[in-house]
């Protein structure tokens, strides 16, 4: 839920809170009155609850795949690596079997 939603709810909730007859405006809350009110307030509270539940379970869910692609990334970079050593190697391997070719013809 956004800020400006949040505020929303509360502003409504201080209208149920301002909002009065007229003949009652000056006359005490009652008990049921701040009943009332609080059930409005908590009902409110509740929606606000459940819908930051669900934004956080939505944040996890998209962390969750994206630390997925970075672990493919991480196996697709080890790969590659593994690959580029092995053929450095089998260069190296080549150069050296060449080198000792020429040093044994050379003798």
């Amino acid at each position: 839920m956004s800020q400006q939603a949040v505020l929303l709810d509360i502003s409504q909730i201080g209208n149920l809170m301002t909002d009065q007859p007229e003949k009652t405006i000056d006359s005490p809350a009652t008990v049921q009155d701040l009943r009332n009110m609080g059930i409005a307030i908590d009902a409110n509270f509740v929606v606000i609850r459940s819908e930051a539940k669900t934004e956080s379970a939505l944040l996890r869910s998209e962390m969750s795949t994206g630390f997925a692609k970075v672990r493919d990334e991480f196996a697709k970079l080890r790969t590659s690596a593994a690959y580029s050593l092995g053929v450095l190697l089998l260069a190296i391997i080549a150069i050296g079997i060449s080198l000792g070719g020429l040093i044994i013809s050379q003798s």
